[in-house]
């Protein structure tokens, strides 16, 4: 019988398939924390994380800036404010 024939190799066929699948999704279960390593490791070869130095010296300017934004949002209102966050501003 060609039909029971052909359903039987079809059901073989989907259950080696799904078994496959399934197979690489243990695989890729089991072996995440590897891929996880290797991917961060390939950020910080592409894209090194910057010294403690430049992270200060980057925060200080942004520190900067927002101070000098809120005194001149505040050089109408409130004059003597504004002057006091230019100086903290300019300080090093």
């Amino acid at each position: 019988m060609p039909v029971a024939e052909d359903a039987l190799s079809l059901a073989a066929l989907t259950l080696r398939t799904v078994g496959g699948i399934g197979a690489l999704i243990a695989m890729i279960m089991l072996f995440r924390p590897l891929f996880i390593g290797v991917w961060h490791a390939l950020i910080i070869t592409v894209n090194p994380r910057q010294t403690l130095e430049q992270r200060i010296e980057q925060r200080r300017r942004q520190n900067v800036v927002a101070l000098k934004q809120h005194a001149d949002e505040k050089s109408k209102d409130q004059p003597e404010l504004a002057s006091e966050l230019r100086h903290f501003a300019s300080r090093d």
